[in-house]
């Protein structure tokens, strides 16, 4: 998936056709295995194509457990927040097309670690991207397994500027 999607299994929808939707899911990765990576990312319409960016769970070289949005090829941005060692997490992305006119798309990127404190937001960024595919991933060296719940792709209605 880093270079050409190879060893990046990708499970893939389209994108809704209206400026603004959302895509959450609840994930869920063996918190005893690490070199994995697990969640959302957007992609062009092509056969081959690769992501510009990831947002997931994260258990990868000793970490324990980050939510984690990253840039592919430059891990810019490079942002997360501790999942505190949980394997379950629910994952959401917000996308306004065109950003409001700026001509860059804004996700919005929201996690819940299910502890009963709901949504909580993690950062808003904008990524030149088309984002034609919405996918589902998994990275990982030799763990092999997440699971994905609840995967829910809809329109959302912005508040007016």
């Amino acid at each position: 998936m880093w270079k050409a999607r190879n060893n990046g299994p990708i499970a893939y929808f389209t994108a809704p056709a209206s400026e603004s939707w959302a895509v959450e899911t609840e994930l869920e990765l063996n918190t005893a295995q690490n070199r994995q990576i697990a969640g959302l990312t957007v992609y062009a319409d092509e056969d081959g194509a690769h992501p510009v960016f990831s947002y997931g769970l994260d258990y990868w070289s000793g970490r324990d457990g980050l939510i984690n949005l990253q840039g592919l090829g430059t891990n810019n941005p490079l942002i997360n927040v501790s999942a505190h060692a949980t394997g379950k997490v629910k994952l959401r992305m917000e996308v306004i097309e065109n950003g409001n006119g700026t001509g860059v798309d804004r996700y919005t990127f929201f996690y819940d670690l299910l502890d009963g404190n709901g949504m909580q937001k993690l950062t808003s960024y904008g990524f030149a991207v088309d984002r034609s595919r919405i996918g589902l991933f998994l990275k990982t060296a030799y763990a092999r397994t997440a699971y994905f719940d609840n995967f829910e792709v809809s329109e959302v209605t912005m508040p007016a500027p």
